[in-house]
């Protein structure tokens, strides 16, 4: 039995602290049950900035320390069995405040 596969959980705006970890949500329902892929919406440089990974369980994008570069949208992508699109959401990530590195990130950036 099959279920148009649809949002279950919508991606949202979302405001962050410089510095700190933000989660943006997206999921998927029906059968078969969607692929979740996030991407850097168009104009924001392509693929998910460094520091963005999706949740291997959730599928949620994760950026840990979230710097002023991480600004701008993202898009969640529903993606069928054979990877077409079914369904996409934009959601623009907000970033409050300067990130500012720390001594071994400094120290990493400067040897290499």
């Amino acid at each position: 039995m099959e279920a148009t596969p649809t949002f279950a959980v919508e991606p949202s705006n979302t405001t962050a602290l410089a510095g700190t970890r933000v989660m943006m949500e997206c999921a998927g329902r029906g059968y078969p049950h969607p692929r979740v892929v996030w991407i850097r919406a168009p104009g924001g440089g392509g693929g998910l900035p460094q520091g963005a990974r999706t949740h291997p369980t959730t599928r949620a994008l994760v950026i840990e320390g979230v710097a002023p570069s991480h600004a701008g949208g993202y898009v969640c992508l529903l993606l069928d069995h054979n990877f077409e699109l079914i369904a996409q959401r934009k959601a623009v990530l907000t970033v409050q405040g300067k990130y500012i590195r720390s001594f071994a990130e400094s120290l990493q950036q400067d040897l290499f």
